[in-house]
């Protein structure tokens, strides 16, 4: 009697961590942080960081002491310690496992960045602060500053983001950093189990070298045995991806991230900011 072969799924995103503050803006990180911990059987911690400086006492108070100092950062504690408890009640009813860090620190990209590192996570889900239509702002400082220093797979999610089972988007362009995510979706794909992984390439004018990539990995995905779309449109990058997203609903977009060294190294990737920034999906 020939035994059946049991398929052996990849290792992605055992260990994922959920940075949030308890505000409205981490809704949406924190469904999406349950439906990978769900569909990659990860475990989940969360990290939540008060920050503290000195500039910080002087927004809330005329004058800064330690008194007012104690008094703000035990209120925000003890808010977060609530926030989580109810947290970790919701992911247990799920059987996801959850702890969790509050962390007083000065500067809170770095906090988040050596505390990825210390616990060793594979994913950081965050929220999307930034505000509309200021380029600068369209992901927010903190999501952006991590994005900058961290090696980890970075998720940035809006407040609408909620994930339902559907397709995942793959903007391919030829880039090296493109072509990393869509071996990652690839992989995502066969843990998360989307509808299907939907390839889309952005025609540039003149002669179009790079969707021959697209193909490449859209036969990759098919030996895996995940289902596979192709969109080839033409426009403004961001625009494209962003309207694509809108019409087909997906649960994630997978983009590559391009990060520059020295003082340019904030600078993440004009398309990849702008689309993490306007779209109600969840980017990684």
């Amino acid at each position: 009697m020939k035994l059946a072969t049991i398929k052996k799924l990849p290792m992605l995103y055992c260990k994922i961590m959920l940075c949030t503050d308890g505000s409205d803006f981490a809704v949406g990180a924190e469904r999406v942080a349950l439906a990978l911990a769900k569909k990659c059987q990860a475990e989940l911690i969360g990290y939540s960081v008060v920050e503290w400086h000195e500039n910080v006492f002087l927004r809330p108070f005329t004058v800064s002491n330690e008194e007012h100092q104690l008094q703000y950062i035990e209120s925000r504690m003890s808010a977060l310690k609530v926030y989580h408890e109810e947290l970790k009640k919701k992911f247990i009813a799920h059987e996801i496992a959850y702890e969790y860090i509050i962390d007083v620190q000065e500067e809170p990209v770095f906090a988040i960045v050596e505390q990825a590192k210390k616990q060793n996570v594979d994913l950081i889900v965050m929220g999307r602060h930034g505000r509309r239509g200021l380029l600068k702002l369209l992901i927010g400082s903190v999501t952006k500053g991590v994005l900058a220093h961290t090696k980890k797979h970075v998720c940035i999610a809006p407040r609408t983001a909620s994930p339902k089972g559907g397709p995942v988007l793959v903007p391919v362009d030829g880039s090296e950093s493109s072509m990393r995510a869509a071996e990652l979706s690839i992989m995502l794909g066969e843990r998360y189990k989307p509808e299907r992984l939907i390839f889309i390439h952005v025609v540039s004018p003149g002669i179009d070298t790079q969707k021959a990539k697209m193909y490449e990995y859209i036969e990759k995905a098919k030996e895996k045995e995940v289902p596979t779309e192709k969109m080839v449109l033409s426009g403004v990058p961001y625009e494209v991806i962003c309207n694509a997203a809108d019409k087909v609903d997906p649960d994630l977009i997978v983009m590559g991230r391009r990060g520059l060294t020295g003082l340019k190294k904030i600078v993440i990737g004009s398309t990849s900011e702008r689309v993490a920034g306007l779209t109600n999906r969840a980017v990684i």
